[in-house]
């Protein structure tokens, strides 16, 4: 109920319902596909990240991304109004 029921939401103690986590995953799975390996994404072999704070429906992100080797990949997912990290210490691995 605290990503879809505005009372229940006030009742967490948030102004409104939260964006779901995996929510904020998925959007950040598809632009590391588009990105790193287009128009493949079952090249895609794993993916990991720490949640780290709260979205909020309307907020704006920023997907910072780090090719560290052939193959993987380090990522974040930032709040642009704040820079605040929503995803953090995020890693991806896809085949070559």
């Amino acid at each position: 109920p605290l990503h879809a029921d505005p009372q229940f939401a006030k009742k967490c103690g948030f102004e409104k319902p939260i964006v779901h986590g995996l929510c904020s995953l998925g959007y950040a799975c598809r632009m590391l596909a588009a990105l790193l390996f287009p128009g493949e994404p079952e090249r895609m072999v794993s993916i990991e990240t720490q949640f780290r704070s709260v979205a909020m429906p309307g907020d704006a992100f920023t997907l910072q991304v780090w090719k560290e080797m052939p193959g993987e990949a380090l990522f974040r997912m930032v709040k642009d109004l704040d820079g605040k990290a929503i995803l953090d210490y995020g890693k991806v691995c896809w085949k070559e």
